[in-house]
């Protein structure tokens, strides 16, 4: 019996053994859950601490777009979580530049939703789409906040993914507003 011979175990009122707390945080550390594990290996979650990003990740909901599907309209949806590719893809279309066009596409372990909640108020910054089945982690948008205000280079790397000449885009349509 592993338990009987060491030490850090504790007996239980009917004589089983119960593993300490400390020890089960720790294996939690070590080994995490599957969204902290998955998050630990993507960029810029992997800058966080694990007690941030544990936070993060336990507080995560999964999300299933089926292909063809359209996530946000650019300049009209509300886009209130940051979401993490799981699997599948999304595709990234400016509606606003003629004719419309697919800026990027989004894979695995990438992002979508920091600079809308950062820069502009929380409305697409483009039409989203799947165009495949897709699942993503949807990380809420109050504890995103936190770990930007938190965390510099987080923050910046969200920031700096828009790039000078959607920076001024956005600068321009919040200035119309």
């Amino acid at each position: 019996n592993r338990a009987a011979h060491d030490k850090s175990s504790q007996a239980t009122k009917d004589g089983g053994w119960q593993e300490p707390p400390m020890l089960d945080r720790l294996l939690h550390f070590v080994t995490g859950s599957p969204a902290f594990q998955f998050l630990r290996s993507v960029t810029p979650f992997d800058f966080l601490p694990d007690a941030d990003l544990e936070r993060i990740s336990d507080a995560l909901s999964i999300e299933y777009h089926p292909r063809g599907s359209t996530l946000f309209a650019q300049g009209q949806s509300a886009v209130t979580d940051v979401y993490v590719v799981m699997k599948g893809s999304l595709e990234l279309v400016d509606d606003a530049a003629a004719p419309a066009s697919q800026l990027r596409a989004v894979g695995l372990g990438q992002t979508y939703g920091g600079a809308c909640v950062l820069t502009n108020a929380g409305i697409a910054l483009f039409t989203v789409r799947a165009p495949e089945d897709t699942f993503l982690y949807a990380v809420p948008g109050p504890l995103f906040l936190e770990a930007c205000a938190s965390h510099r280079e987080f923050h910046d790397f969200f920031a700096e993914s828009l790039g000078p000449r959607m920076l001024e885009r956005v600068g321009a349509r919040m200035r119309q507003k």
